[in-house]
């Protein structure tokens, strides 16, 4: 499978480095002067060019020169062997692969053997163990940070020619090493990206073994009892070496090392009843209980302090004050009782009921047991009323309601201390967050109903769900004034109610001897809204970063982003300063919405021709908000197309910039004040809290996801080559975006996965497109 960048940024290629249109060769920003090749000095420290001097020119690849064509390649092989009572199977897998950015590679092998055997007529033995050993070498590091190498890469002056930029490095007096860049002290998150991906590396070693061993002994052919034991652990090493040179870091380099290791093991037990009781009744009846252990987060943690002896040499003992902390892990203990039964009539109709009580080691012991039940009724009208019109193949309603108990993550009831270097004997240091002894367990009521119709010999199928589900006691924290002592104190509370229909319509519009096409639609939509919150209170935010808050509030979307927004006059005009520009709200306060789309859907078609086949999916986002920082700061640079309009002057905002908004003077006048536009966007798009009203972007899109060729050999060949099958296809992933509200934007790739970087983008990876080839052999 081979990968390639998708940037589809809008970067502007007329102004070159420098500010208020004056070149200048240490900038990082490109407000200077029009690039008509007029002979500029190097921006390069290296003593080596000095005096040099370069055509000002527009370099309008030198953001797509870094990236290159990925690839990934996956090797698997499978062997079976067994006779009447014990089977065997084998499979190994080797899969290596290069990003799209160089140094970044991966190489995973994984080997899986399982043994099942009827070691009597009453026992019957499953086993099975797999290994996955993975190491990445060059891991992407995001967010906003010199060790981003998509920052550096989207923040180069557009006049840098990638030739240049490659030569990053010169002998220093010293004899080390030193990093060539156009802006040295800039900013403290700014770097020549060819430093970052070659000079500062982050590598990953990651050992995965999980186990299973399960016996079931027969009592009869409708009873029998289950006993089984899991095991999923893993190992993880992160090393990160940043060379002497790296901006803002330790003096002659940094070590960091960390080891870490964490894993799940589950011993549990099912009895299980299953029988026809008699021509219209049949029950399926389970009861079970499992044991869980948990341990999290367990790591080693050490790193060379704030210098390295010598000079990139990256071990430990290469430093005069190496800080280490060793965390002995979270552990988790839940234990479970259950019980599940199914009765059936008629092969027709089907009542569930289930009950589960868990026992949580992470909660108070007054609230440590909670027990949650579910209830649920499906019915095949169609062939439980014989007067049913024939046209319907199937005709089926169901309906359930469930309650789901949830438990707390570990040291929420008692304040933990850390341990840092420092002074004669080091320092302890309590957690910022209270504990609290009265939690409770975390619970959700659902309510789903829908049906299922299918007709025309299920040629024409609607599936269509409704839900409902209220989450009540969340555990989150709450701020605390800082007399306090702490940030924040753990808390229940809350009711966030969950709403929303899925629809799916599949049809065979053509379906003959040689020739099919299958033709599906969905159909999702989703609606949260905040119905209460602890002890009373409007508003909680529960996650934050520099520019926006996510709040929870009564009466909104749950996790709704705040933001600084323009000030606004009490009839919504935006107040300007009497230097033209913007004022905004002292405050993130301004809300522009949810990340959660208004809905989705996909459309999915198959075409299959004699031995050929052709599929395709076409997804579409509609709404939602995504708060791009990465936009600001392109702006704030002067980097991107936006920046053009007025460089020389004359933007009058809420005018001809801005225009739909209404601007007046602090007195209640039109604003017809002018400004240029670095005087705007480094205003607007200032990196320290840029303007997010401004940043709020649209995140509908339509794309095509997925795109299929296939053929299949005809068997009489196959046959002569003593194999079952062979089949070989094209397939093409996230090809291209058909629309999207805006350019440049991918919603789906945020800048990480925690809830402050949802509908938060902050330099993340570019959007990859992938096309391979698969061979499928049967023997």
């Amino acid at each position: 499978m081979f990968r390639q960048a998708d940037l589809g940024i809008p970067f502007q290629n007329e102004y070159g480095q420098g500010a208020n249109g004056v070149y200048s060769s240490g900038s990082g920003y490109s407000w200077g002067p029009k690039m008509t090749g007029q002979m500029v000095p190097t921006w390069s420290l290296n003593p080596a060019k000095a005096g040099q001097t370069y055509p000002l020119l527009p370099q309008p690849n030198n953001v797509d020169d870094i990236f290159q064509t990925g690839f990934n390649l996956s090797n698997n092989l499978q062997a079976s062997i067994g006779g009447e009572n014990t089977q065997a199977f084998f499979s190994t897998t080797s899969t290596e692969g290069k990003d799209i950015l160089p140094q970044n590679t991966l190489q995973q092998n994984n080997a899986m053997v399982r043994v099942t055997s009827h070691l009597s007529k009453r026992f019957i033995l499953d086993s099975k163990l797999e290994y996955t050993k993975e190491t990445i070498n060059g891991v992407l590091r995001q967010s906003t940070n010199n060790f981003n190498p998509i920052q550096q890469i989207y923040d180069i002056p557009r006049n840098v020619r990638t030739q240049d930029a490659k030569d990053y490095e010169f002998m220093g007096p010293n004899g080390v090493m030193v990093q060539d860049f156009w802006a040295p002290g800039f900013s403290s998150t700014a770097e020549n990206p060819y430093w970052v991906l070659d000079r500062n590396l982050y590598n990953q070693d990651i050992d995965r073994i999980t186990g299973l061993a399960s016996l079931t002994y027969k009592f009869s052919d409708a009873l029998n009892l289950m006993g089984r034991v899991s095991y999923d652990g893993i190992n993880e090493t992160d090393k990160q070496e940043d060379y002497s040179g790296t901006l803002v870091r330790a003096l002659q380099g940094r070590y960091y090392l960390t080891d870490s290791k964490q894993y799940e093991f589950n011993a549990d037990f099912l009895l299980s009843y299953n029988k026809q009781l008699s021509t219209d009744w049949h029950l399926d009846a389970h009861f079970g209980g499992n044991i869980e252990k948990q341990l999290l987060n367990a790591n080693f943690m050490a790193n060379t302090g704030p210098a390295l002896l010598a000079p990139n040499l990256f071990t430990l003992s290469n430093a005069n004050f190496p800080v280490v902390s060793d965390n002995p892990g979270s552990p988790i203990n839940v234990q479970s009782l259950y019980a599940l039964a199914e009765l059936g009539w008629k092969d027709a109709a089907y009542l569930t009921l289930s009950g589960r009580n868990d026992w949580s080691s992470t909660l108070p012991v007054n609230s440590r047991s909670y027990f949650y039940p579910s209830v649920g009724l499906s019915v095949i009208v169609s062939d439980l009323i014989p007067s049913f019109p024939k046209i319907f193949n199937v005709a089926k309603v169901r309906g359930s309601w469930a309650q789901v108990g949830n438990g707390a993550q570990p040291f929420m009831l008692q304040r933990t201390a850390s341990f840092s270097p420092g002074g004669n004997n080091g320092f302890l240091s309590l957690s910022s967050t209270l504990p609290n002894k009265t939690l409770k367990p975390e619970e959700s009521k659902s309510l789903e109903t829908g049906f299922d119709v299918e007709i025309l010999n299920s040629r024409l199928g609607l599936h269509f769900t409704y839900y409902n589900t209220n989450t009540i006691n969340q555990l989150f924290t709450i701020a605390l004034p800082v007399a306090s002592g702490a940030s924040s104190f753990y808390t229940n509370g809350g009711n966030v109610q969950n709403r929303g229909e899925e629809i799916t319509l599949n049809t065979v519009p053509i379906q003959d001897k040689n020739f099919n096409w299958h033709l599906n639609f969905s159909f999702s939509h989703l609606k949260n809204t905040v119905l209460s919150i602890s002890d009373q209170r409007p508003k909680v935010v529960i996650a934050s970063n520099f520019a926006s808050q996510y709040v929870v509030q009564q009466g909104l979307e749950f996790g709704d982003i705040f933001t600084i927004g323009f000030l606004r006059d009490s009839l919504g005009r935006v107040i300007v300063n009497t230097n033209g520009l913007p004022q905004v709200t002292n405050s993130q306060s301004f809300n522009v919405g949810s990340y959660t789309p208004d809905w989705t859907g996909d459309i999915s078609s198959t075409f299959n021709y004699k031995s050929w086949s052709l599929s395709f999916v076409i997804s579409h986002r509609q709404g939602g908000i995504v708060e791009s920082f990465t936009q600001a700061s392109l702006d704030y640079l002067g980097l991107s197309k936006n920046t053009l309009q007025g460089r020389d002057g004359g933007l009058i905002f809420g005018q001809n910039i801005f225009k739909q908004y209404t601007a007046v003077t602090p007195d209640g006048k039109p604003n017809s004040i002018p400004i240029t536009a670095q005087q705007l966007w480094t205003d607007v798009g200032n990196i320290s809290l840029p303007v997010g009203e401004v940043y709020a972007q649209n995140a509908t899109y339509t794309r095509l996801r997925e795109l299929i060729i296939g053929y299949t050999l005809p068997q009489t060949f196959v046959n002569r080559l003593h194999l079952s099958s062979v089949g070989v296809s094209l397939v093409g992933r996230n090809l291209f975006f058909i629309s999207r509200a805006t350019p440049g934007l991918d919603p789906d790739m945020m800048a990480g996965t925690g809830m402050s970087d949802m509908g938060f983008s902050s330099y993340p990876p570019p959007t990859t497109r992938s096309f391979g080839a698969n061979l499928n052999i049967g023997f």
